[in-house]
């Protein structure tokens, strides 16, 4: 079984440098090697979006923990220049590259 993830490309450039997607209060020190921080959903779903639109999404589909944790990773350019965010979905049978 293989891992699945969606990527999303703001920029053309390639990622030379890999880091945790961290929300406030977030501690990577707190981490134990096989534990990450991402988003918590208990219905699967979760959406790429800036932060104007954040409270916006969050209000209809807020929801409880249960189905897991997605960890996120922005991959960023020589520069520092956000180039890609990672969501680790783990396996999805159904999931089709349109």
């Amino acid at each position: 079984m293989e891992e699945v993830a969606i990527r999303l490309l703001p920029d053309a450039e390639p990622a030379v440098a890999w880091e945790s997607a961290l929300a406030e209060g977030d501690d990577v020190r707190v981490l134990r090697d096989d534990e990450s921080f991402g988003f918590a959903t208990d219905s699967a779903a979760g959406s790429f979006a800036d932060s104007s639109g954040r409270e916006t999404l969050a209000a209809k589909y807020r929801c409880t923990d249960g189905d897991g944790m997605y960890p996120v990773w922005l991959g960023r350019s020589e520069s520092g220049k956000l180039v890609s965010v990672v969501v680790g979905c783990g396996y999805l049978p159904e999931l089709r590259i349109l």
